[in-house]
């Protein structure tokens, strides 16, 4: 495996060409899958918060384009991530899967500060933004009473 560098943190700069990102990106998660592996967790759980995290970053680079490097983001970005992306990627995730997939991208983090590029001051940022319980924004809510609406005038 190769040696874990900064610009494997990189979002390349065309972030349409996601086979290119794909392969900038490959020695970031397979580090973060040693990482997991070596603190003794479950391979079933260890292709889950891999899976998390995989999907958290290539979405976040095509909405991002000021953002230049996964530590970069910030713990408000990931929070606004939560609240007004992830339900239309998992719009029908129960509060459980919410919650796996904060604590997902936290251990990726906590990853990232442990190999030097993350201080520990962006490290607690992540951990003090999110709220413990789980939260819906306004869209989220607006989300759910379409999708109930769609829902209701199908089976009518």
């Amino acid at each position: 495996m190769k040696n874990l560098e900064i610009d494997h943190l990189k979002f390349n700069e065309n972030r349409q060409d996601m086979s290119l990102q794909w392969k900038n990106f490959w020695t970031l998660f397979d580090h973060f899958h040693l990482f997991l592996k070596n603190k003794g967790l479950k391979p079933k759980t260890i292709g889950e918060k891999t899976n998390c995290v995989v999907i958290f970053v290539m979405n976040y680079l095509r909405l991002k384009d000021d953002i230049k490097s996964v530590n970069e983001i910030s713990g408000e970005d990931i929070k606004k991530f939560m609240l007004y992306n992830y339900h239309l990627l998992f719009p029908d995730s129960t509060v459980f899967q919410k919650k796996t997939f904060k604590k997902a991208i936290m251990n990726f983090y906590t990853f990232l500060h442990k190999k030097g590029f993350l201080s520990k001051e962006q490290l607690k940022e992540f951990s003090q933004v999110w709220p413990e319980e789980p939260f819906l924004s306004t869209s989220s809510l607006l989300w759910l009473l379409i999708k109930s609406v769609c829902r209701a005038v199908t089976y009518s």
